[in-house]
């Protein structure tokens, strides 16, 4: 089965028939890629500052199948994202210490760190909202932001990501 798949369940069925092959490597599937199309848990890492949404992101996400990091600002968020691997992060543009746009930029300039999708969830001016999603946000969720939908698009993204040629 080539790409593009439309779903996790497809990629999933690909790789136990042993027919998931990613055509720009020879070698297949990078081994975070494998994990997110395999895995029914994903690990996310969340730059936020509000201790509330904290909490219920937490619970929610948590009972969903993601391992969620919690950060609370994009200095301790861009040593998290070198020290570990993710396959998404969630991120406040509204932040303490750094912004998420300058967290958001530093991120991408990273070299060896692979292209994990960023959503972008937060209060700010659609200006800077616009400006995240021309920086390589995948979406932009405006708060206070519907978890279900967040869920989802997360899902979708880590998904896309995993299995792109």
């Amino acid at each position: 089965m080539g790409f593009p798949m439309h779903n996790e369940d497809e990629a999933y069925e690909a790789l136990q028939r042993g027919t998931l092959v990613d055509p720009a490597s020879p070698e297949g599937m990078t081994t975070r890629a494998l994990r997110s199309v395999t895995s029914t848990r994903h690990k996310v890492l969340w730059v936020e500052d509000d201790p509330d949404l904290v909490a219920l992101a937490n619970e929610y996400f948590s009972d969903r199948g993601f391992d969620v990091i919690f950060t609370p600002d994009g200095v301790r968020a861009l040593e998290e994202l070198r020290s570990q691997e993710f396959d998404a992060v969630v991120l406040d543009l509204d932040l303490p210490r750094m912004s998420g746009l300058k967290f958001l930029h530093h991120a991408r300039m990273i070299e060896d760190l692979p292209q994990i999708p960023i959503l972008v969830v937060s209060g700010a001016e659609s200006d800077y909202a616009a400006r995240a999603r021309h920086m390589g946000a995948v979406s932009v969720f405006r708060k206070p932001v519907r978890l279900r939908q967040l869920a989802r698009s997360l899902r979708e993204a880590i998904t896309f990501i995993a299995i792109r040629p």
